[in-house]
């Protein structure tokens, strides 16, 4: 929660970090915490912080989970799609189903 107000009221934990909070991948302690902030504009980098910055990123694809900002179950398992390994997306798929979270698999793996 401390890395979603050090940049900014509309920052929410994204990528690994919020699918680890959702409970799809297991929580990486020795990853930074990943955010992302509408928009295009520059942040500072913070340390321990991976800031994404996103045009796409609306007010509906934004929850909150344990009190938390958070990007939703679809959203998160879309920001994961290009950066995890195509066996990592689908035993995420796999966890996400288990969980009962929706999270709309239409996603592709690049590179």
């Amino acid at each position: 929660m401390a890395a979603t107000l050090a940049c900014g009221e509309e920052a929410v934990i994204s990528h690994r970090s919020a699918a680890a909070l959702w409970g799809m991948l297991p929580d990486r302690a020795e990853t930074r915490v990943e955010i992302s902030v509408p928009g295009h504009g520059g942040r500072r980098k913070r340390p321990g912080i991976r800031i994404h910055r996103s045009a796409t990123l609306g007010p509906d694809q934004v929850t909150r989970r344990l009190g938390i900002r958070v990007t939703t179950p679809e959203r998160t398992f879309s920001d994961l799609g290009t950066m995890v390994s195509p066996r990592e997306l689908r035993n995420t798929e796999r966890q996400a189903e288990v969980l009962g979270l929706k999270i709309g698999t239409d996603v592709t793996h690049e590179g």
